[in-house]
Formats: structure tokens, sequence, C-alpha cells
């Protein structure tokens, strides 16, 4: 065991501050050697406050200089000072003023966590808990106030000095500094404040708001990099028209700015007025990013954007509540990017998002609500529970709901709370005000972890011409196997004929919530339908309409006639996944009896078919409809398995598609790379639809480790004119023995640090034997920083948690290189550390002898002596479920 537990913070213990802090003005002193930070506030006693109570602040990794209380020195005698806190007797009085220096080391703080420095750039970090290594305050969310921020810095090293709000004052100072002042308008909890200095490049474009107003936007980056920031500021503005044209919402200040930084643990940061992003979600153009990573921008930026209003100006009153921004803003930039995008293709990669990464969190010892009851380490807590089984809450409850109610709902939500810090319940009863309808049920999805099973029954009588669906739930919690309440579920639905026509259904037994859309709220239900002329083909969970896992079994000509036919793309595109999965399950099974492994003849026909029309289709879903489940998914559904035959299952799955189905694929990626060669000029989205559709037919055409393979995918690679072109070769040819071919890539692109992740994560997720001593080697390439989040992400992450054929070795080097990598990350930044360690989480469900092995590495980490409470907790959490 470690040696003390980390303190356990719960909801239930929640209390209102006993003081507020209206205003601060911060004063930023920047230097080399040391920065000093002096806070000047207005503290407030709450009503409900007794006199006499001592003020208790936030604080730690810094120097405390000075503390004065109404302008008088208060000495060391008169406070306790500790490594987390700053108490205080503080006068009698219901307001007084209080002024705190202290002194920091931005150039050492390799966390990234509050004031850091990252190259020659001043940065910061606050979400969750950063401010609280700037200045010692109350650094909780329900504690808003309104900030003026003055930054003084050497002019020629940092001539741009950024903080929220409007510039208010510029001046300039002594032996070669000057001072800018901000002044942000709008109180806001202090994580989100934000600061930048540094010799930066800048975009700069303006936006007309809806009232008329005009609106800087600013971009800044490394110098050298402003041709890159195109894409990102049409994003922006398109982000602002769309949330004018969708919600009615404004944008407030007179300039919106964003700041790209290389050293950042997020994606990028909502701070009020000035978001700092990681620099992969701001440089992009078509020589130096893929098609994949441009949308990530679109929807990044947006997501950002969006937080102005849902987490700005209504934020969360605790940090129990994240999901209350987190899930509504993800909800908001997925609605973006399908309007902006192919509306299916994008509910599908959402879908795969929640699949993959989510579903899994919800079957682990991380298992939680999307609104926690606990938490040691809030950081932990940014999970895809938060965000995407929050977003797809959200969209329930637009579903359930309606349209055009849910977003009356939000817009009640946004005038009863601005200003406010808030609670998820605030959002539902806002939404219950508009629709004049009890949600009092629907919130135990904010109450209860673990994925809903669905078992659906249908059965047709064609004497009286009925269809009965009987459907039932279930949720077991799986840290406590306890048995969740019932949720409401709505299942959306629709019916076709044996040949493809849609039928409709007309329901005279059980509740729809909406046309098409069955209220499903108890533990079990029946539906009942009449007027069927005859058998229907069901189309169940049109659109995913709820996160649930859904067990209905259909026939294998049912399946294959909706992959064809059915007009929702979502139920066209899990149609063909169950028949992968059924082919997959069949291989495995052949291949574990050592029989022959043989694939059925109806999905190779069905595929034949698809290919053969493939003009008929838009390129980008069909690379999602002719791809099979990832190995993880598929492990989900075979737990215990020997992880040798699932490798085995999956080459004979991808060797007997690419010999059978060669014709077919090579008239399609002949004529796709002549449809991408069209629309490169007039039309950029179609030709980037085109490359994903390219990717995926090249994959299978270059399976075979042949010389002709070896060969047509070095062709490609030289005549490649995009970023996203040479990635869909080095995918494929990572795989293989192909080091010419990364050689070339990394002599052309070594100075330029997100491409070259690229490169690190194509052989971190080779399915080459020596895998993982290509990427223990890749550790000391002059190209990798241990301590850059983006490196580590793209070569070590990518190995331990998106390679299960490599990660999982019955030798257990692959267990014991995550927990040295954990570990060795964990004394610098805990936040990384953690999210490595989340590898681990599915321990229980891997082949027993892997068990064994990965129980030794995580006990190993967990008893590590001074291990961080964000890894302690996950390894904590994970070893509980044994």
């Amino acid at each position: 065991m470690s040696t003390q537990t980390p303190t356990t913070i719960y909801l239930k213990d929640y209390k209102t501050p006993d003081y507020l802090i209206p205003k601060i003005h911060l004063l930023a002193h920047l230097n080399e050697e040391s920065t000093l930070i002096t806070a000047t506030t207005t503290i407030t006693r709450s009503t409900s406050t007794k006199a006499g109570t001592p003020l208790v602040l936030d604080g730690e990794h810094m120097k405390l200089i000075s503390v004065k209380i109404n302008g008088t020195l208060v000495p060391t005698s008169d406070y306790q000072l500790t490594n987390e806190q700053l108490t205080l007797t503080v006068p009698d009085a219901n307001e007084f003023q209080m002024e705190i220096t202290t002194e920091l080391r931005p150039q050492d703080n390799q966390a990234f966590v509050g004031l850091y420095k990252t190259k020659k750039i001043f940065c910061t970090q606050m979400e969750a808990q950063g401010f609280r290594r700037v200045t010692y305050f109350l650094d909780r969310p329900d504690v808003l106030s309104k900030y003026t921020t003055s930054i003084e810095a050497d002019q020629k090293k940092y001539p741009h000095l950024l903080s929220n709000g409007d510039r208010v004052k510029t001046e300039t100072l002594p032996q070669g500094r000057h001072r800018i002042t901000w002044q942000d308008p709008f109180p806001k909890p202090c994580y989100l404040f934000a600061l930048v200095a540094g010799d930066l490049g800048l975009v700069q474009d303006t936006f007309t708001t809806k009232s008329g107003r005009p609106v800087a936007l600013e971009i800044y980056t490394d110098k050298g990099n402003e041709s890159r920031c195109g894409h990102a500021m049409q994003s922006l503005k398109e982000s602002m028209k769309w949330d004018e044209d969708t919600y009615g919402l404004e944008y407030d200040l007179n300039v919106y700015m964003i700041v790209a930084v290389d050293d950042f643990n997020m994606g990028a940061m909502e701070n009020k007025g000035l978001n700092i992003f990681n620099s992969r979600f701001v440089l992009a153009d078509e020589q130096t990013a893929t098609d994949q990573e441009a949308q990530g921008i679109q929807t990044v930026i947006a997501h950002e954007y969006f937080h102005n209003w849902s987490g700005n100006r209504v934020t969360c009153r605790d940090w129990f509540q994240l999901s209350l921004k987190e899930g509504l803003t993800v909800f908001r930039d997925q609605e973006f990017s399908a309007d902006m995008n192919s509306r299916g293709v994008k509910r599908i990669e959402d879908v795969i998002n929640v699949r993959t990464r989510q579903f899994p969190e919800d079957a682990s010892g991380m298992a939680h609500p999307i609104r926690p009851s606990s938490y040691m380490a809030i950081d932990n807590f940014y999970t895809r529970t938060v965000y995407d089984k929050g977003a797809e809450v959200i969209r329930m409850l637009q579903t359930l709901l309606g349209r055009d109610l849910f977003i009356q709902g939000c817009k009640k939500y946004f005038a009863l709370f601005d200003g406010q810090a808030v609670t998820t319940d605030d959002f539902i009863r806002a939404h219950e005000i508009t629709a004049q309808r009890d949600l009092t049920k629907f919130k135990n999805w904010y109450n209860q972890a673990g994925t809903p099973q669905l078992n659906v029954v249908d059965s047709y009588n064609a004497a009286r011409q009925e269809l009965r669906l009987r459907i039932e739930q279930k949720t077991v919690n799986p840290v406590t196997q306890t048995t969740n309440q019932p949720y409401v579920i709505p299942l959306q639905y629709a019916a076709f004929t044996t040949s493809g026509t849609p039928l409709s259904l007309q329901l005279t037994s059980g509740e729809e919530s909406a046309p098409g859309v069955l209220n499903v709220h108890q533990d079990s239900q029946e539906f009942v339908f009449s007027n069927v002329p005859e058998r229907p083909v069901l189309s169940l969970l049109r659109e995913f309409s709820a996160p649930v896992k859904m067990n209905f079994e259909q026939s294998r000509s049912d399946l294959l006639l909706l992959m064809a036919k059915d007009t929702d793309p979502f139920c066209r595109y899990e149609a063909a996944q169950k028949l992968f999965m059924e082919t997959l399950r069949e291989l495995l099974a052949q291949i574990r009896e050592q029989r022959p492994a043989k694939m059925g003849d109806d999905l190779l026909t069905a595929l034949k078919t698809t290919l053969s029309h493939f003009k008929k289709e838009d390129p980008a879903f069909l690379a999602k409809l002719i791809s099979p489940p990832t190995v993880s998914y598929f492990m989900q559904f075979c737990p215990n398995e020997n992880i040798e035959l699932v490798e085995k299952t999956f080459r004979t799955f991808f060797t007997t598609v690419s010999t059978n189905l060669r014709s077919e694929l090579q008239n399609a990626w002949q004529e796709t790379r002549q449809e991408k060669q069209r629309l490169k000029k007039q039309s950029p989205a179609r030709a980037a639809d085109c490359r994903a559709l390219e990717g995926v037919l090249l994959s299978y055409l270059t399976w075979e480790n042949t010389p002709e393979s070896l060969a047509l995918l070095k062709t490609e690679y030289a005549q490649a004119a995009t970023m996203t072109d040479v990635m869909n070769v080095l995918m494929v040819a990572a795989h293989k023995d192909n080091e010419d071919l990364f050689s070339d890539f990394a002599n052309k692109w070594r100075e330029n640090s997100l491409v070259m992740n690229k490169w690190f994560t194509a052989q971190a997720l080779s399915w080459r034997s020596d895998a993982l001593a290509r990427v223990q080697a890749l550790l000391t390439h002059p190209s990798y920083d241990k301590t850059n989040p983006n490196k580590i992400f793209s070569l070590v992450f990518a190995f331990t948690s998106l390679n299960p054929l490599r990660f999982h070795r019955y030798d257990g080097q692959g267990y014991s290189f995550a927990a040295e990598q954990i570990l060795d990350l964990d004394s610098r930044n805990p936040q990384v550390a953690a999210r490595l360690a989340t590898c681990f989480n599915e321990w229980m469900k891997w082949d027993t002898p892997l068990k064994e092995l990965a129980r030794k590495q995580i006990e190993r980490i967990h008893q590590k002596p001074g291990l961080s409470k964000n890894v302690f907790e996950i390894v904590d959490r994970t070893l509980q479920m044994t």
C-alpha cells in the first residue's frame, strides 16, 4: 500500500463556502529565475457564516512571501501554513481586503498545472485545481470573482501579455519591461483564469455578432506556424454563427483569443475569452495534418467556444457537477459537427467512441455515474463517462422532449442561471419548467453507474396481424454489484418488409415519448402493434437513441437486409457490425477447436455487392460500413479469451476478405482515387471522404505480406499528395517490414513535432511481433520527449491502451513496460500518469495467465511509496475489482 491513503471527497458533504471573493486584482511579475504573484482580493463573509470563523485558503507548490489584511502585515504567528492550506484569523467584519504575495518557479513545473513555462512561453492550466499553485485562494468553482489582471515582463522576450477579458491599460516600465492590464467584466471561478506571456506569431480576423457588434479574433502560436491556423480560424467563425443560429447565444467580449502550446495536458481549455489549446488542435494544413485531425480541430474549437455559455456564463457549483458543462458542451459540439459534415457518419463515430472507450470504463473499477458521488483526485474524473455518456444523456433528453422544446429548455437554463454556479438538477429543472413535464425518473442517468442491458424479444402473430415486443432492462453497478433502478430509455424504432420497403407500425399498447420512439422506463414492458400485414424486419435503437447494450436476436438474413437497405445510417452500420461480430466469433471457435477456419459466404457476398455498387454510397459512410470491429471492441464480448487466438482470428478474417474480394477491392480503390483527384479542388470535403474510403480499401488490398503489397505501399507513399494519403500508407506499413518508409518520413519531418507524433503512433499500433521492442527503442529517439504529454500519448498510451495484440504478452513484458512508464511519469506529471494507468482498467476480463501478470504490476504501482493521489485512485479502484 502507499504510505498514506489520499482523502476521499464526497458529494454528500458539500457545503456552501464560508467566505466569498467578489473581486480580485492579480499582479504577475514574470521573471526568468522566479515569478512573484500579488493577489489583492475583496473578501466577504457569507450570510450563514459565524463571526470568528477562520478563513481557510487552498495553496500548494509555492512559497508564501507575505499576507496583509486591510493593509496591515500579518505576522507568521497569526496564521497556520501547511503543504495544502493557509488558515487565517480574519476581521469580524462583513467585508475586508487581503493581499497575498507568493513566489513561483514556473520553469520547474513539469506537471503543467498552474503557472508553468513551456519553451519560452509562460502559460497556465487552472482546471480543475491549478489556481492554488498560483496564490492562496478559495479554489472551488462556486466562488465567482471579477478579475483584473496586470502582467509585467521583459518587453523584448514577452511582447504579448494576455489574460481574460479586454485590454484596459498598457504601460512601458523601466529596464525594458512593460505591463498590460486586463479586465473581465463577468464573474468566474478561478479555474477559468488564464495567463500567457511570450513572443508569439499572431493571426487576426473579425466576427460580427447578430446584434452588429464586431469581435476581434486572435490566434497566437509559435512563429512560423501562422499559415497553419486558417482552418482553426474558420472553425471558430462557423462555431460562433452556429451558436447564434441554434441557441441564440452571442459572444459577450470585444476579443476572443486562442493560444496554441505544445506542452498541455488536455486538448484545450475554455478560459473566459482566452482559450489555451494543445497545438495539435489548432495547427493544420493538408501537408501536415490528416483529415481526421482537421475534423478534430473543428470539433474542439467549437467545444471550447460553446463553453462560453455552457460552462463559463453558467458554471458548476462543485466538481461533482462536471458533466453539467462537459456533457452538454460535447453534445453541442457533436451537433455542430454533424451540421458541418455528414450527420450519419458523425453519429457512427460518436457511437464508436462510446462503445470502445466509455463502455469499458463503465464496466471497470473506474465505473461511476456521470455525476460521481466521490473522488480522491478530481483530475481523474475528466472521463469518457462524464464527457461522452454525459453527452448521450443530453441527447436522450432532446429525443424525449423533441428538439424545439429541448432548445427552449436550454435557453431557459441560460436565462435563469446566468452568472451562477449551479447543479445538474438545475439544468433538468429548467427543462421541466419549459416542457411542463416531470423528469425525476430521468435523473437516474445522473446518479447510477453501469451500462444498461436491454433484452428485446419480438413475436409476430400472422393470424392476428399483431407484433409484440417484450423489453426488459437491467443494469448492474460493476463496483457494488447492486442492481440499478430502471432508467428512462428512448428506444427509437422502424420496420421494413422483407424486401426492404418501409413498413408503418401502429402502437396500440404501450407508450411512445415521440412518434417512432418507445418510452422504456420499467424493468419489464410489453409493446403491441396492430394491423401489421407481414412479419416485419425491425430496426431498433435507431440513431443509437440511448447508450445501452441491446440483446436482440435477428436472423442473418434480416441483418443483411438492414445492412443494405435501412434508411438510418447507424442501423446499417450496426447490422454490418453484428454480422462482422458473428463471423469473427465463428472463426474464433473454429480456430480454438483446431478446425479449418472458414468465413460464411453470405457476409462475403454482402461485402461484394456493397463494393460493386460503391458509387451509390457516401464514401465516408462506406469506409465505416466495410470496416470490422476493432480488436479491443471484439474482446469486450470475448472475456477471458486467449489473445493469440484472437490475433489468428483477425488475421484469418483479413486474409479471407482480401483474397476473395480482390477484384472488387481493386476496382473500388482505383475509382475512389480518381474521384478524389476530381474533387480535390472543387469539393475538398468530398475529397476527404474519398481519402477515408481509400485508406480502408488500401488496408485490405495490402493485407497479405507479399512483394506486390510492399511495392504498392511504396508507390502510394511516393505519390501521396496529403498527410492523410501518407498516413493511410504508414498505418498499414507499420505491420510490415517497411523500415525505409519510416526512415524517409522521419528524415523529412523530424523538425515538426506534431507530425512526428503520427510517426510514433503508427509504430506503437504495429502488429509486428517486435512492436514492444520498437516502442522501447523509440523512447530514446531524438524527437521523443518524455515530459511532453503529446509525445507520451502518441507512443506509450497508444501502445498500452490501443494495441491489445502486443500489449497483452504471456511473458508479462507489456504490463511491466506500462508500470515502469507510469511510475517514472508520476513524479513529474500525475495527471498524465493516471491516464496511462487506465490501461489496466479491464484486467479482470483478460485471459487467466494475463490476469496474474497484470495483478503483479498493478500491485507494484499501488505499493510505491509517495504515489500521487491521481495514480493511487486509479490503481486502487482497479484492484478492488478482484
